[in-house]
């Protein structure tokens, strides 16, 4: 039922929410063209003859017509050239099965960079509470910061891992090697957590920034039916394949920050620096009750984190030593320019006022960057600015979505969930995976923006701390370990490096509010009756798991080669 509900609406979700229907003339050329170069003269006729091009047999002809124009130009945006996971007989059969291929897509680092880009930012939209909560001073001082708190510590950790340990699961595998399969369960299900609770807001903030063109999203009930809906959209569009998110992601990317460097070129000659300072007073700094502490620090650390989520990706990604640390390097220099110029040229404008006063730095809020646009540039920029914010939020969406899917069929073809987790579509998506994360997001559609935030932080940081143990111990017990990418330190100036970011992580844990706590106990209890439950389950054959491949600790360094496939011990 699954397999059929989701091979025949993607047409219909992907074109809509291109703005480009299937019944629309645009659409139907794509699939013309598509059956041109598949069938000749004859088999276009022959479509037409039968009114199936824009029937039945075109609903199912479309997604591959988009699969065939994107493919045109993956090339150049980094994607390699994959095998197709569907044939060209069940092209137009609604009743053609997925196929089980085994061969992975290569991402390469380009589409990484994109992707990591979207996991963790997706550019400045989400940044202006930090300036309502806290100021201009202490909003910048913050993303100064916490990128060399957080941001690098979690990033070199992640490059080293992931490329120890090139799988779909990611950190699932890094705690078990460590700490044993029980613990990597249940790192897996706080960051499974996390991941689709992060993954509600982007619907949300998708809608918030287009409640200007669209006046009926201001009523919380539509609002809330809308969020839904355009999660399943999403949901369709991340089940046509990893390749086609990949260069989405890229292009998205591109077309997210030209505003904002815009913005910038157009804002710096209209600074005015005392709107910087603007009621700053060192002495009053932590007894100011315009500061809100918990929110300031719940919105920097949101906007920085989820660098690890993509090792989620690690086993679709072509030579992970050479290209997880390229995409991460890149990835960061655009997230941190990317939220830093347009914040600081954004606090220095003179937002109009009555009576020629400027607009204070309390009102900022979500959206805010578009009254900055229009100050410096205009409606036009305005209106740019709001595209650009509805897509960066599909960005993230799909990002997200994919790092969860593909997270659960990691762990299913190492043995930790039933073997229906670990099949792929003709797409080569895992459609179980999908359908589990969107089902979450429902859940969550409805709950309050700030303790969405509050919670996936603090299940983030609680899986964030086992991963750090996890590398630290795999570090002191196994150095000889083949690591393609190591952090060029030794045991004990990781440990120096790792010190401020545990430290910043139990701050945001004990700040968290007591519903947040209670939430995550119930993930800590839920896991630990799951588990047990999953191995009963194996052991009488109730479902059917793949072979338990938990990635024992070697004893001998030769034994590396059974963790990571293709690698080749030498003496030296």
């Amino acid at each position: 039922v699954l397999e059929s509900l989701m091979t025949t609406f993607p047409c219909f979700c992907v074109q809509l929410l291109l703005i480009l229907p299937s019944i629309s003339p645009f659409g139907s050329l794509v699939g013309a063209c598509f059956l041109f170069r598949k069938k000749g003269v004859r088999g276009l006729w022959a479509r037409l003859e039968s009114r199936s091009l824009f029937g039945r047999c075109g609903c199912c002809t479309t997604p591959m017509a988009w699969r065939w124009l994107i493919s045109m130009i993956r090339k150049p945006f980094g994607i390699a050239k994959q095998n197709s996971f569907i044939t060209e007989a069940d092209a137009c059969n609604p009743e053609a099965g997925p196929t089980m291929s085994k061969k992975k897509k290569s991402v390469a680092w380009p589409a990484l960079m994109a992707l990591i880009f979207y996991e963790v930012s997706g550019g400045p939209f989400g940044v202006e509470d930090a300036v309502g909560q806290a100021g201009p001073i202490l909003a910048v001082g913050g993303f100064l910061v916490l990128p060399f708190v957080w941001s690098i510590p979690e990033a070199l950790v992640c490059a080293e891992l992931a490329t120890m340990f090139p799988e779909d699961c990611g950190y699932v595998i890094w705690v078990t090697a460590a700490f044993g399969p029980y613990m990597g369960f249940l790192e897996g299900m706080l960051s499974w957590t996390s991941g689709v609770a992060d993954n509600v807001l982007y619907p949300a903030l998708f809608l918030e920034y287009l409640k200007p063109l669209i006046p009926v999203l201001h009523n919380s009930f539509l609002r809330g039916v809308a969020t839904l809906m355009l999660s399943l959209m999403l949901t369709n569009f991340a089940y046509l394949g990893l390749d086609i998110v990949g260069t989405t992601s890229v292009g998205l990317m591109v077309f997210t920050m030209l505003p904002f460097g815009l913005l910038v070129f157009m804002g710096i000659p209209q600074i005015m620096p005392e709107l910087w300072f603007e009621g700053f007073q060192w002495e009053e700094l932590v007894n100011n009750s315009d500061v809100h502490w918990n929110t300031y620090l719940n919105t920097l650390f949101w906007n920085l984190n989820y660098f690890d989520s993509v090792s989620c990706l690690a086993g679709e990604v072509e030579d992970p030593g050479n290209t997880f640390p390229r995409a991460m390097a890149a990835a960061f220099v655009v997230i941190l320019s990317g939220y830093l110029l347009p914040l600081i040229v954004g606090t220095g404008i003179c937002i109009p006022k009555t009576k020629g006063k400027c607009a204070s730095w309390t009102e900022w809020s979500d959206g805010y960057f578009t009254k900055v646009a229009g100050a410096v540039g205009g409606p036009l920029l305005v209106y740019w600015v709001l595209v650009s914010a509805a897509l960066s939020n599909v960005g993230q969406f799909l990002a997200e979505m994919s790092s969860d899917a593909f997270q659960l069929l990691g762990m299913s073809e190492r043995g930790f969930l039933p073997k229906a987790f670990a099949r792929r579509s003709r797409f080569g998506t895992p459609p179980l995976g999908i359908a589990f994360s969107a089902t979450g997001i429902c859940f969550g559609a409805f709950q309050k923006f700030d303790s969405i935030v509050e919670l996936l932080n603090l299940l983030y940081c609680m899986a964030a701390l086992l991963e750090f143990a996890a590398f630290l111990y795999l570090r002191w017990r196994h150095p000889c370990w083949p690591r393609p990418y190591r952090v060029p330190l030794p045991l004990w100036g990781c440990c120096l490096l790792l010190l401020p970011t545990v430290l910043m992580t139990i701050v945001i844990i004990v700040l968290a509010g007591w519903r947040q706590k209670v939430t995550l106990l119930a993930v800590v209890l839920g896991s630990c009756i799951l588990w047990p439950l999953l191995r009963l389950m194996k052991h009488n054959e109730w479902m059917e798991f793949n072979e338990d491949r938990f990635y024992s600790l070697p004893q001998d360094p030769e034994e590396t080669m059974l963790l990571v496939p293709g690698t080749v011990w030498r003496e030296d």
